[in-house]
Protein backbone atom coordinates (compact mmCIF):
# COMPACT_ATOMS: atom_id res chain seq x y z
CA UNK A 1 0.00 0.00 0.00
CA UNK A 2 1.11 3.57 -0.55
CA UNK A 3 0.39 6.34 1.63
CA UNK A 4 -2.67 7.64 0.14
CA UNK A 5 -4.12 3.86 0.46
CA UNK A 6 -3.63 3.43 4.28
CA UNK A 7 -4.72 6.86 4.58
CA UNK A 8 -8.41 5.84 3.26
CA UNK A 9 -8.22 2.33 4.72
CA UNK A 10 -7.56 4.71 8.37
CA UNK A 11 -10.73 6.84 7.49
CA UNK A 12 -12.77 3.96 6.67
CA UNK A 13 -11.82 1.74 9.25
CA UNK A 14 -11.89 4.80 12.50
CA UNK A 15 -14.64 3.53 14.47
CA UNK A 16 -14.68 -0.22 13.31
CA UNK A 17 -13.65 -2.94 15.12
CA UNK A 18 -12.11 -6.02 13.52
CA UNK A 19 -14.11 -9.15 13.75
CA UNK A 20 -12.01 -11.51 16.35
CA UNK A 21 -11.38 -14.34 14.48
CA UNK A 22 -9.79 -12.31 11.48
CA UNK A 23 -6.16 -11.13 11.30
CA UNK A 24 -6.65 -7.81 9.67
CA UNK A 25 -3.25 -6.65 7.76
CA UNK A 26 -2.12 -4.16 5.61
CA UNK A 27 1.41 -4.43 3.40
CA UNK A 28 3.82 -1.90 2.77
CA UNK A 29 7.11 -0.79 2.85
CA UNK A 30 9.36 0.48 5.93
CA UNK A 31 9.42 4.43 5.05
CA UNK A 32 5.22 4.14 4.16
CA UNK A 33 4.67 2.56 7.65
CA UNK A 34 7.34 5.54 9.29
CA UNK A 35 4.41 7.91 7.72
CA UNK A 36 1.71 6.25 8.85
CA UNK A 37 2.94 5.74 11.84
CA UNK A 38 3.97 9.76 11.90
CA UNK A 39 0.57 10.73 10.31
CA UNK A 40 -1.41 8.68 13.19
CA UNK A 41 -2.91 6.41 10.69
CA UNK A 42 -1.16 3.30 12.06
CA UNK A 43 -2.57 3.69 15.67
CA UNK A 44 -6.41 3.82 13.86
CA UNK A 45 -6.11 0.44 11.96
CA UNK A 46 -4.27 -0.69 15.50
CA UNK A 47 -7.14 0.75 17.26
CA UNK A 48 -9.35 -1.22 15.20
CA UNK A 49 -7.28 -4.55 15.76
CA UNK A 50 -5.57 -4.58 12.79
CA UNK A 51 -1.71 -4.19 12.08
CA UNK A 52 0.66 -2.84 9.48
CA UNK A 53 3.66 -4.45 8.12
CA UNK A 54 6.60 -4.53 6.16
CA UNK A 55 9.41 -5.86 4.63
CA UNK A 56 7.39 -8.81 2.38
CA UNK A 57 4.42 -9.71 1.06
CA UNK A 58 2.09 -12.27 2.65
CA UNK A 59 2.45 -14.45 -0.95
CA UNK A 60 6.40 -14.48 -0.42
CA UNK A 61 6.16 -16.07 3.16
CA UNK A 62 4.75 -19.21 2.04
CA UNK A 63 3.23 -22.21 3.38
CA UNK A 64 3.89 -20.96 7.18
CA UNK A 65 1.87 -18.05 6.12
CA UNK A 66 -1.05 -20.15 4.17
CA UNK A 67 -1.62 -22.65 6.25
CA UNK A 68 -2.04 -20.87 9.18
CA UNK A 69 -5.60 -19.23 7.64
CA UNK A 70 -8.96 -20.73 6.04
CA UNK A 71 -9.32 -18.37 3.80
CA UNK A 72 -7.62 -14.80 2.12
CA UNK A 73 -9.64 -11.34 0.97
CA UNK A 74 -7.65 -9.09 -1.13
CA UNK A 75 -7.74 -6.00 -2.81
CA UNK A 76 -5.15 -6.42 -5.12
CA UNK A 77 -5.07 -8.43 -8.06
CA UNK A 78 -1.88 -8.97 -8.14
CA UNK A 79 -1.78 -10.35 -4.59
CA UNK A 80 -4.70 -13.06 -5.19
CA UNK A 81 -3.09 -14.46 -7.85
CA UNK A 82 0.10 -14.60 -6.42
CA UNK A 83 -1.33 -16.40 -3.03
CA UNK A 84 -3.85 -18.68 -5.00
CA UNK A 85 -1.13 -19.85 -7.09
CA UNK A 86 0.64 -20.59 -3.59
CA UNK A 87 -2.01 -22.83 -3.09
CA UNK A 88 -4.36 -21.09 -0.87
CA UNK A 89 -7.94 -22.64 -1.30
CA UNK A 90 -9.94 -19.66 -0.37
CA UNK A 91 -9.68 -16.58 -1.96
CA UNK A 92 -11.66 -13.70 -2.43
CA UNK A 93 -11.10 -10.47 -4.27
CA UNK A 94 -12.92 -7.08 -4.10
CA UNK A 95 -12.57 -3.34 -3.30
CA UNK A 96 -10.96 -2.00 -0.36
CA UNK A 97 -14.44 -1.00 1.31
CA UNK A 98 -15.72 -4.29 0.57
CA UNK A 99 -11.98 -6.02 2.20
CA UNK A 100 -12.68 -3.84 5.37
CA UNK A 101 -16.49 -5.01 5.52
CA UNK A 102 -15.73 -8.39 5.46
CA UNK A 103 -12.93 -8.15 8.46
CA UNK A 104 -15.28 -6.17 10.22
CA UNK A 105 -18.20 -8.76 9.92
CA UNK A 106 -16.09 -11.88 9.43
CA UNK A 107 -17.56 -13.68 6.69
CA UNK A 108 -17.40 -12.50 2.92
CA UNK A 109 -20.50 -11.06 1.45
CA UNK A 110 -20.58 -10.90 -1.88
CA UNK A 111 -20.31 -12.62 -5.34
CA UNK A 112 -16.77 -11.90 -6.05
CA UNK A 113 -14.81 -14.84 -5.05
CA UNK A 114 -12.19 -15.94 -7.18
CA UNK A 115 -13.15 -18.53 -9.84
CA UNK A 116 -10.63 -21.71 -10.59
Amino acid sequence: YDIDQIKKTADYLKGKTIHPGVKFTIWTVYPIKAMADENGYTQIVEDAGGSIHTGTCPASIGDHFLSRYDAFVFDSLKQAECIKSAGAKNVFYGDTHRCIDAAVSGKWEGRCRWKK
